[in-house]
């Protein structure tokens, strides 16, 4: 079956920030193709791979701090720690 690398682009951001990914390898296995169809649209390199990459560190940050948001405002002695650590 031929993609459209724009179809395919637009099909990761979209599974990106919709569902908050952060893998490539879970955006890929959402996406229904194989890893070398993704690849071959998207080298490693590529501008359109560091830019999935990006979306990918984002939701890493906005989850990262949602969680430590919540330990520091817990009143658990345990939650603290972790948040200390």
């Amino acid at each position: 079956m031929a993609y459209k690398k724009k179809d395919l682009y637009n099909q990761a951001i979209d599974l990106i920030r919709r569902n908050r990914h952060f893998f490539i390898e879970d955006v890929i296995s959402y996406m229904g193709i194989s890893k070398s169809t993704f690849y071959k649209h998207f080298p490693i390199e590529s501008n359109e791979m560091n830019s999935l990459k990006d979306e990918l560190v984002k939701n890493k940050i906005e989850i990262k701090t949602s969680i430590r948001s919540k330990l520091h405002s817990s009143n658990s002695p345990t939650a603290l720690l972790a948040l200390y650590k």
